[in-house]
């Protein structure tokens, strides 16, 4: 018996999927664009604070996936955008 921790279902267009959700370390980022684009993952604190932000480079259309490195970072709850076009909150534990 094993648990499948990726979604369940192709993401629609401009959804993003963060996982674990709590993390300690990285956390895996996997998100759809429905066309090509110059892409920046961005994660603020709760105070709206820029805490991280990486080139993703062009992307084109389709599923892409993204590790991002916490491991620095103190324990807390952030919010993740790539290019400020769809966010999601995430937990530090």
């Amino acid at each position: 018996l094993g648990i499948n921790p990726g979604p369940v279902a192709p993401l629609a267009a401009n959804e993003l999927f963060v996982q674990p959700n709590p993390f300690q370390n990285i956390i895996n980022v996997t998100y759809t664009i429905d066309k090509p684009a110059e892409l920046t993952a961005i994660v603020y604190d709760l105070m709206g604070k820029v805490i991280f932000t990486e080139s993703l480079g062009r992307q084109q259309k389709g599923e892409h996936n993204v590790a991002l490195d916490f491991s620095s970072r103190p324990r807390g709850t952030y919010i993740v955008r790539i290019n400020n076009a769809y966010a999601k909150v995430i937990k530090v534990n």
